[in-house]
């Protein structure tokens, strides 16, 4: 790790983690993150995977919300349902956040971990475990890391104005987004949570 511009602290994890499972890879950088940002001082995690393609902006504008937990929006990887990776928690399951306009702070419950900012406090409150799955072996590993921040009093905001594409075999992004929503008006959507966003 190192100081950038700003004050930020950047560095990243060596290819020495296993990838197996995520949720022990997020878990491990976590921990790794932790650690040293003790050391040297460092105020917040910016998870960045690598299928993600995100704006030369992305870091300053998701610290410039001031938020303990921010993410930029992107898409699930699926050119025939491009839904936005926004959910909230209800009694009937898990609804994707339907209603959201380009440019907002859209409140939600989970998001995928994809490009995240999280503040240490958010850490610090309930972890570790941060990511690891235990509850519920249906969900991720992003939305166990939010369900856990939302029972320990965080709000989890999207910003829209910060927009990723989702790499696949093509990029993912908002126009195959509007196009779905074009020929399914008024569905009630709702995440495969098995599926891989």
């Amino acid at each position: 790790m190192m100081r950038a511009a700003g004050g930020l602290l950047a560095g990243y994890v060596p290819g020495g983690i296993k990838l197996g499972r995520i949720d022990l890879a997020r878990e491990q950088i976590t921990q790794t993150y932790m650690e040293q940002a003790r050391a040297l001082g460092g105020t917040h995690l910016l998870m960045i995977d690598q299928d993600i393609v995100f704006p030369q902006d992305l870091v300053e504008r998701l610290v410039s919300r001031n938020l303990p937990l921010v993410s930029a929006l992107y898409l699930y990887r699926d050119k025939d349902r491009p839904l936005p990776l926004m959910f909230n928690f209800g009694a009937d399951g898990t609804e994707v956040v339907a209603e959201w306009w380009p440019g907002q702070l859209v409140p939600c419950d989970a998001t995928g971990a994809g490009a995240v900012l999280i503040a240490n406090e958010v850490l610090e409150a309930f972890g570790p475990p941060w990511w690891v799955v235990t509850d519920d072996p249906d969900s991720g590993e992003d939305i166990a890391f939010f369900r856990r921040a939302k029972a320990a009093g965080y709000q989890l905001y999207v910003d829209t104005g910060c927009v990723c594409s989702h790499y696949t075999e093509q990029p993912v992004g908002l126009v195959d987004y509007w196009k779905w929503m074009e020929e399914h008006p008024g569905e009630v959507i709702r995440p495969d949570v098995k599926r891989d966003a």
